[in-house]
């Protein structure tokens, strides 16, 4: 549940979302009769569907904090069944369509710095929201990279500093794809090495550093110039291991694992800043990668 600064209650339930507004002006908090959301369905379904109860559970809101409301995207019920996809916005207890950019579109993550939201359009387009304004991220984008290499992308964020990133690493690319969201707002491309692609990549930042730095499977790489750079490299049978998401970060060091897939035996290896009491044994630089192994 999230409370607006205008105190209406934002009710995430596992089927139907609701808003409710929430006064503390008596001894006893009261809670107005909560709103539901549009129902709607993640595909199309007739009125029969529904009275039969076969069709797909309603979907779900996104409540965004930064902008205040909830968005919904989905089918409504029709006679025949036919599809009618709508996205819809709400507002306390005020429902409006969203504008025309953003109809079936699919939020994806939430960007406060920037005082606003980011969604995935129908044809996989990159659109920022800010409860006003539509901006396409990929309108502007240098043309090599945007051809064919934002069929899928994610999202990836960092802390200390709080950093947004859009990739295509993944999947089918053969054109490794990141680029980091700026103000205004705006992509700025970063390069990374060609062999990142058709692999996972994480990124991440240590708390007292605003560099970049990223982990696959093989390679740690660190920011230089704006540029995500090799600094390590990892040669079968050894690979870099991780929790899911973000590596284990403690305080400014950051732990991973290294295997050997063939014995399964594993070492255990710090990411740190350089200083006396550190006791690092290797300087990383990306003019020269190290390769890592067990020894």
């Amino acid at each position: 549940m999230f409370l607006n600064d205008e105190g209406w209650l934002w009710i995430d339930r596992e089927t139907l979302d609701y808003t409710a507004s929430l006064s503390l002006d008596r001894q006893v908090p009261t809670l107005s009769t909560p709103v539901p959301i549009p129902e709607l369905y993640s595909k199309p379904c007739s009125f029969l569907m529904i009275w039969l109860d076969i069709c797909w559970l309603p979907v779900e809101g996104k409540y965004s904090p930064t902008l205040g409301r909830a968005f919904v995207s989905g089918h409504r019920p029709t006679f025949w069944g036919r599809a009618s996809l709508v996205s819809y916005e709400m507002m306390a207890d005020e429902m409006e369509i969203l504008p025309e950019q953003l109809q079936g579109a699919g939020f994806m993550a939430e960007l406060p710095r920037l005082s606003g939201a980011l969604f995935k359009g129908t044809s996989g387009e990159a659109l920022f929201y800010d409860g006003v304004t539509v901006v396409d991220l990929f309108s502007n984008y240098p043309t090599p990279f945007a051809k064919n290499s934002w069929e899928k992308w994610g999202v990836s964020s960092t802390q200390n500093p709080e950093r947004t990133f859009l990739r295509q690493i993944i999947s089918f690319s053969e054109t490794p794809v990141v680029a980091e969201l700026k103000d205004r707002p705006q992509l700025i491309p970063i390069s990374v090495p060609k062999e990142l692609a058709k692999t996972w990549l994480s990124l991440f930042t240590l708390s007292d550093d605003p560099r970049l730095w990223g982990v696959t499977r093989h390679s740690l790489l660190a920011e230089v110039e704006g540029d995500l750079r090799t600094v390590v490299t990892v040669l079968e049978p050894y690979v870099i291991e991780e929790f899911p998401g973000t590596p284990r970060i403690s305080g400014s060091a950051i732990p991973f694992v290294l295997r050997n897939k063939d014995t399964d035996a594993a070492t255990d290896y710090f990411l740190r800043h350089a200083s006396p009491s550190a006791q690092c044994k290797i300087t990383l630089n990306p003019d020269e990668p190290i390769s890592l192994d067990k020894e």
